[in-house]
């Protein structure tokens, strides 16, 4: 399966940055700005109400807080939907509620399976002496056999806790006993998918097994090389994209897929690449947004990206990836583990490693070819329907 979306927006990224000059970095106003904490803080008060910054930039990283008295309760909430409903006596004292939204870190454990923002509710460690309901907006859909949950993070185990989750007008609910970090994952129910857990992006070789079948697919890792690499090594690009839909291999030798990818992809770039990038444009007297050198850049008919930081601190910017489905046939061979397979359109030849237990199946794809710097790896798993 050739993921040609996914190439293509890497090669173009890696342009958009190497055209990006210091003419885009002018010190005229951006009307599009927008920063941590300014188009989405909220002050406290018996209505939150959003202060400054740009309403109509798409919501992004933001802050919130707000006093919710004990006896009366409320809620709290960011311009995205994510927001918390207290009940009266929740609480055992007023207190002052804050969310913080950011994007996911790279170290998350199993970071593919987190699908939008992190929500940090404060204060930490905060108990109820009744459930609360945690409102979280649904990013993307969830793939075959997957399913929506709102997860918190245990930091004694480094693993995700799965709360019993409602999922409607597209957004997600659930009742944590406690305030923590809050995530959106898009996991696989117990006792079906990818060992009865949430997709994993390792990969361990088996004697392969039988592939004849139609094939769902659960989710898939990236690991693409760096666009930015050749502008500057400590940039950082990592993908939070979808990947559903299946692969059909017939007892004749030929396949077909339908995959659809989509999401955002995220990329960083340190103090040290904006120099790099913009010369003397990089670190002028007066800081300059991050949306405004880099959000015009990277933008195509999918969206603009939404960028946080300035050219003092450094940048990280998030694009969203236009939803496409791609559809593909073909011809293949097996050899033990290996799956030999030859596109119709182009007559391409791909090879993979892929194990299989049970019903489900894991795929390892190296691609020299696709992705410019350096070979890209998809690593993806599917159930057999």
């Amino acid at each position: 399966m050739k993921l040609t979306q996914l190439t293509l927006l890497i090669g173009t990224l890696a342009l958009a940055a190497g055209c990006t000059s210091s003419s885009s970095s002018g010190g005229g106003t951006n009307t599009n700005h927008h920063t941590n904490g300014d188009a989405s803080t909220t002050t406290g008060g018996d209505a939150s109400t959003t202060t400054g910054g740009d309403a109509a930039v798409a919501p992004g990283p933001a802050t919130t807080s707000k006093r919710i008295t004990a006896a009366a309760g409320g809620t709290v909430a960011l311009s995205d939907g994510a927001g918390v409903s207290i009940p009266a006596g929740a609480l055992n004292a007023d207190t002052t509620v804050t969310i913080s939204s950011a994007q996911p870190v790279a170290s998350l454990p199993d970071r593919t399976t987190v699908h939008g923002l992190t929500y940090n509710f404060g204060p930490n460690g905060t108990t109820f002496n009744d459930p609360v309901t945690l409102t979280l907006p649904l990013v993307g859909t969830p793939g075959a056999n997957e399913q929506a949950v709102v997860s918190w993070l245990n930091t004694n185990t480094n693993k995700w806790e799965d709360l019993a989750t409602t999922t409607a007008n597209g957004k997600v609910t659930a009742k944590p006993s406690h305030f923590t970090l809050f995530v959106v994952r898009f996991a696989v129910p117990a006792g079906s998918g990818d060992a009865g857990g949430s997709f994993t992006c390792d990969f361990a070789s088996c004697t392969g097994g039988d592939i004849v079948g139609t094939w769902a697919i659960q989710g898939a890792c990236f690991d693409f090389p760096n666009p930015f690499e050749g502008q500057c090594s400590t940039s950082t690009f990592n993908f939070d994209t979808q990947f559903t839909g299946s692969a059909t291999y017939k007892a004749d030798g030929t396949w077909t897929s339908a995959i659809t990818t989509g999401g955002n992809v995220t990329f960083t770039f340190p103090v040290e690449c904006l120099r790099s990038l913009f010369g003397d444009a990089g670190a002028p007297a007066t800081p300059i947004s991050c949306q405004q050198l880099f959000g015009d850049s990277f933008s195509d008919d999918a969206g603009a990206a939404t960028c946080t930081g300035d050219s003092s601190t450094g940048c990280e910017c998030t694009k969203p990836v236009a939803t496409k489905t791609e559809m593909g046939s073909g011809t293949y061979t097996v050899s033990g583990s290996t799956l030999t397979s030859t596109d119709d359109s182009d007559g391409s030849v791909e090879t993979s490693e892929f194990c299989i237990t049970g019903s489900n199946i894991k795929v390892q794809q190296v691609n020299t070819k696709d992705g410019g710097d350096g070979p890209s790896t998809v690593v993806w798993s599917a159930v057999k329907q």
